[in-house]
């Protein structure tokens, strides 16, 4: 499936490092791509949603959604 990049991996890195994460035991490439699919995804489902203006609290929700989707939580 072909995304769209809207996030760049200095953006991704800078989100990651607000969520804690630890790129050296965690891919910054991966962590990217799949911030762009969850966007993509989000672009699908809300047609006023345009890239050029999410803010970087969104960028943050986003990054948790693809941290919980790569590493999900068991009750």
């Amino acid at each position: 499936m072909k995304t769209n990049d809207y996030i760049s991996p200095d953006v991704a890195k800078k989100i990651g490092e607000k969520l804690n994460i630890n790129f050296d035991s965690f891919h910054l490439l991966e962590f990217t791509d799949a911030m762009n699919l969850e966007l993509n995804a989000e672009l699908k489902t809300d047609p006023n949603m345009v890239p050029e203006t999410i803010s970087e609290d969104e960028l943050e929700d986003i990054g948790r959604l693809t941290l919980a989707h790569i590493h999900p939580y068991t009750d």
